[in-house]
């Protein structure tokens, strides 16, 4: 059995591999079709990217709810409304 080198032919050290892990999501077709509106407007590569980047967009709504913070939205008119996601 061969032994991995976790250096490069010039001796410089390799990055360390990162690990992935993988989802297995339903959603309808209306969700799709959001979903690549938001890909197309924000330049992302792939779905996953756009459902990575919610990901971490919810833990961090999560975090900051379990402090007791909350997320108000403004509209045009300068009206805010409490967003309520985690009822």
């Amino acid at each position: 059995m061969t032994k991995l080198k976790s250096r490069s032919e010039n001796g410089a050290k390799k990055p360390a591999a990162l690990s992935a892990n993988r989802v297995h999501v339903s959603y309808p077709d209306s969700m799709k079709a959001k979903l690549e509106e938001i890909q197309l407007e924000t330049h992302k590569g792939s779905l996953s990217e756009v459902f990575r980047d919610a990901l971490k967009f919810y833990a961090l709504a999560f975090e900051e709810h379990k402090q007791g913070s909350d997320f108000l939205i403004r509209n045009p008119k300068g009206e805010t409304e409490r967003l309520r996601m985690f009822l």
